[in-house]
């Protein structure tokens, strides 16, 4: 049976996530190193945590976040991001967009959650006009590199049978590079993010995990651009259009 998951609870979302979320985002801004000005979509964008970062660090023309969960979309409405960026109800799988649309298509720890992810990346490169960038990151499940790594390591210690989270298996350097070369993209980079957040005591435990141990945990990002964006190599995904 297919794992399902609820992104209803939207302020609880953004307890569990929002301090990790924002750390991993902003690293993996500082790699992308997008240009300025850029038509942005944030496939994926839920509560808008992501959406937040390209709005404060990128200097925008425009942004759009889609996402399948109204309850989501809803939230991030209510935000004040939402006086620059707009927000719709979509699937990254029938993205409701024309061909070349965006400068920037970017997709913040969802990739892996997509059923089906080949098609989304398929169409992550329709709506991106020739030229432009593509890119995602993830939690490195399959590792247990991931903010509820700990909980799940010790769970499995107890009990068997732990079930893996949706789209484990391709949340791994090589098998991003590979979803990505199968969409069709060029030139593709991918990178290693050690992600750290230190919490003031140990009560955010119960809504991160970590307490104030310094938890390190690690993000797979991977991209695609034009001719010349290969220009960083280190553990980095990213390429062209072809």
């Amino acid at each position: 049976m297919t794992q399902q998951l609820s992104f209803d609870d939207s302020a609880a979302y953004e307890r569990f996530v929002g301090t990790w979320g924002r750390a991993a985002g902003s690293m993996f801004l500082d790699w992308l190193a997008p240009p300025k000005q850029a038509s942005w979509l944030d496939v994926g964008c839920g509560t808008g945590l992501f959406t937040e970062l390209i709005v404060k660090h990128c200097s925008p023309a425009s942004v759009v976040g889609i996402d399948p969960a109204p309850a989501q979309i809803a939230y991030a409405a209510r935000k004040p991001v939402a006086a620059c960026a707009q927000f719709r109800t979509g699937d990254a799988q029938a993205l409701p967009f024309a061909n070349a649309a965006f400068d920037i298509v970017a997709s913040a720890l969802v990739i892996n959650f997509i059923p089906d992810r080949p098609h989304a990346l398929a169409e992550m490169a329709r709506v991106a006009r020739p030229g432009g960038l593509v890119g995602g990151y993830v939690w490195d499940f399959q590792a247990e590199l991931s903010p509820s790594g700990p909980f799940r390591l010790a769970l499995g210690e107890f009990v068997t049978g732990v079930p893996p989270l949706p789209g484990a298996e391709d949340s791994a350097p090589s098998r991003l590079r590979w979803l990505f070369e199968q969409a069709g993209f060029a030139e593709v980079v991918t990178t290693s993010f050690e992600v750290t957040v230190e919490f003031p005591d140990f009560a955010p435990s119960t809504l991160a995990p970590g307490g104030r141990n310094h938890r390190r945990d690690q993000t797979e990002g991977i991209a695609r651009r034009d001719t010349g964006a290969a220009r960083r190599t280190s553990q980095a995904h990213r390429g062209s259009s072809r």
